[in-house]
């Protein structure tokens, strides 16, 4: 298991207590490793990793599943509840490790992790799979939302160039809106779920504001009641899409990559799917 857990750990993941599991005598090992939809890859780039390790350890087939962000951490507790060895190798968030670790569904695996690889990621990425001072996997996906536009869209209004602050943004989606190049120029995931409080933690930042005030929150003070006024006229004024209140990371894909919307707040993983012709009427 050494050389996988320099793979796997290499990445981002954890190794459950699967990975310890009794297995069934063969000459290959199979190894089960569960992924999120909707991360800083593509599926195919997981898969040719993959394919590379198989390539590199004879014997050893790893077996990929992908779910949906909503579905990955049910996924672990349940297979982990089932018996322990469901998966062998996940990826998990940022907020998970102190629960995983509580209940024993990961490896503490500071062992394995030598000084020269420490020394390679900052402290900042290591404190996403640290608890009691152990580390419980690799830091491997640090990614953030950017601001995808259409380049067609701006150009048949007339605009030269993508928003540089917020006011830009609501200032071209009124251009693009007056225009009647699209009914609704933005679109959020502003569902009641981890998506809308990442949408709306951005915001609060741009308007250096705070979520508390000493030990009191602050949700109505200073630029966190900015950012959500951003949210609200944006709405009010027709400029975000209404359904954006029940929408999460794959509905923003979805819509903007039909050609319903100019803009769109979303992960890394949008940029490669809607340059997809298979996948994206806005491909290129």
């Amino acid at each position: 298991m050494n050389r996988l857990a320099k793979l796997a750990l290499g990445a981002g993941l954890a190794l459950t207590m699967g990975a310890l599991a009794p297995r069934a005598a063969s000459a290959d090992v199979q190894l089960n490793a569960l992924f999120m939809k909707q991360a800083a890859y593509s599926e195919d780039d997981i898969r040719n990793m993959t394919t590379a390790f198989e390539q590199a350890n004879p014997g050893i087939k790893v077996n990929l599943e992908f779910v949906a962000y909503e579905a990955l951490h049910d996924k672990i507790v349940a297979a982990q509840g089932a018996g322990g060895s469901g998966y062998d190798v996940v990826l998990y968030d940022v907020i998970w490790p102190a629960e995983f670790a509580k209940h024993g569904f990961v490896l503490d695996v500071t062992s394995r992790i030598p000084d020269s690889e420490t020394a390679q990621i900052f402290d900042g990425a290591w404190s996403t799979v640290t608890y009691d001072g152990k580390r419980w996997g690799m830091p491997w996906i640090l990614d953030t939302k950017y601001l995808f536009y259409n380049k067609d869209m701006l150009k048949r209004a007339g605009i030269a160039a993508p928003p540089k602050t917020w006011d830009e943004l609501t200032a071209q989606a009124k251009i693009l809106k007056d225009k009647g190049i699209v009914q609704y120029p933005i679109v959020w995931s502003w569902a009641q779920a981890e998506a809308l409080i990442c949408d709306y933690a951005t915001l609060v930042a741009a308007y250096k504001g705070s979520f508390f005030n000493g030990d009191k929150p602050a949700f109505d003070q200073d630029g966190a009641l900015k950012a959500m006024q951003y949210m609200n006229d944006s709405l009010r004024d027709g400029l975000t899409n209404p359904n954006s209140r029940e929408y999460l990371e794959e509905d923003v894909r979805r819509v903007f990559s039909n050609g319903d919307a100019a803009f769109a707040l979303n992960w890394t993983y949008m940029y490669s799917m809607a340059n997809d012709p298979k996948e994206s009427k806005v491909a290129g």
